[in-house]
């Protein structure tokens, strides 16, 4: 699983290292689940923010690594 947080300025980003301040939410990182947080909004509404293009990216970035390593 991975930590997404919201940062004090508002924005939202991956949290790797599991300690920033802030409203966090976890998402698993497989491709489905990935996927499902970002278009049904649930990641947005879980850390009341909107999640960006970037941090989209990294997240699907993220969950392609994983099935790779599996």
């Amino acid at each position: 699983m991975v930590r997404v947080t919201r940062t004090p300025d508002g924005g939202v980003a991956v949290d790797p290292d599991r300690r920033s301040p802030g409203r966090g939410a976890w998402v698993h990182v497989t491709p489905t689940c990935v996927e499902a947080a970002l278009a049904h909004g649930g990641l947005a509404r879980a850390l009341r923010a909107g999640v960006g293009a970037e941090t989209a990216g990294r997240l699907r970035e993220l969950s392609t690594e994983e099935r790779e390593q599996a």
